[in-house]
């Protein structure tokens, strides 16, 4: 990426991806970021070096979604790594203490669903209309196991 692509600051956006694998499938603020991150440049640069993270398949900042509404550019996005992998090497933490620690668990969750979602829907033909059904995955939803055993396209149907 760095070869492809000229970087301003190449050490916030090595920053930028640690904060993401340090605080996976949480809602950030930019301006958030910007008081968290060393060398940091604006809101435009974050915002820049989101989008490289995400056509590099590392990253994603998934925009907020309310039903009949369109997604607000510049709205805190939710950091979503395309492998949970990335944030389990840097946490350093075993499988055991992640799971006992529900906050952190919740967010390893989160972000699997949600890297299952990017990996398996790239490319394809869903898009989320206003008429979009909410579909609640784990707890009272559709188990995990069930989730992650289902291709995406059984549960989305015919694209539109």
């Amino acid at each position: 990426m760095l070869q492809l692509q000229s970087i301003a600051k190449p050490a916030l956006l090595r920053h930028l991806f640690m904060l993401a694998t340090a605080y996976p499938a949480q809602i950030r603020s930019y301006n958030k970021m910007l008081g968290q991150l060393t060398d940091a440049g604006n809101i435009t640069t974050l915002f820049h070096y989101v989008r490289l993270l995400h056509t590099a398949f590392l990253l994603s900042g998934l925009e907020l979604f309310k039903i009949g509404q369109r997604p607000k550019r510049g709205s805190s996005p939710k950091l979503v790594l395309w492998n949970n992998a990335l944030s389990n090497a840097v946490s350093g933490k075993g499988f055991e203490n992640a799971k006992s620690d529900s906050e952190e668990w919740g967010r390893l969750v989160d972000n699997a669903v949600g890297s299952a979602l990017l990996n398996q829907l790239q490319g394809a033909p869903y898009e989320l209309y206003p008429d979009a059904k909410p579909c609640i995955i784990g707890g009272s939803g559709m188990p995990l196991e069930e989730f992650f055993r289902t291709p995406l396209a059984d549960l989305f149907g015919p694209a539109n």
